[in-house]
């Protein structure tokens, strides 16, 4: 049984959200597909070279974790008489590995990226290259207006200094 299914027979407010794939500024344990666009920044930082295991065209849809969480907050505060229905998708932006890594560029400077595909090209390429928010901006006014510099600025802003000793 769905939520909405519930939502319907007993006049329940349930939501749903799906997200892009959801990246931050701490350092962990990589080795998901999205994982690239956290990673490269400390490898970047340590020794100014980094192997990414995907294409440099392949687009992925991404969202910084401070952005999810903003809009998760707004999703459950948005009056649930103009929530049209239960399940929405946040887009994020879509960028690649290439664009991501020419921002990069911009706050780290003399960098080498070589791009390697491994097995996560293949889990890459079955992701939709963008999701449609549209809904989003109509029911609840929710809009994520950021371009990839923006983003590897949040990104690069939020590491811990420690890690940027080599700058």
């Amino acid at each position: 049984m769905s939520g909405e299914y519930f939502a319907k027979k007993f006049n329940l407010d349930f939501r749903s959200l799906r997200y892009p794939g959801i990246i931050s500024s701490e350092k962990y344990a990589f080795n998901g597909t999205t994982d690239y666009s956290t990673e490269i920044f400390f490898h970047l930082l340590e020794t100014k070279h980094y192997k990414c295991f995907l294409k440099d065209d392949a687009a992925l849809p991404m969202m910084y974790i401070d952005d999810c969480i903003d809009a998760t907050v707004k999703f459950l505060k948005a009056d649930p008489n103009k929530l049209l229905r239960q399940t929405y998708n946040l887009a994020g932006i879509s960028f690649t590995p290439k664009e991501l890594t020419a921002a990069i560029a911009k706050l780290i400077p003399g960098i080498k990226v070589e791009y390697v595909p491994d097995f996560r090209q293949a889990i890459a390429e079955s992701w939709p290259k963008s999701i449609n928010d549209h809904e989003c901006k109509l029911h609840w006014n929710w809009e994520y207006d950021i371009s990839v510099y923006d983003l590897a600025k949040k990104i690069f802003d939020g590491i811990d200094s420690k890690y940027k000793k080599n700058l």
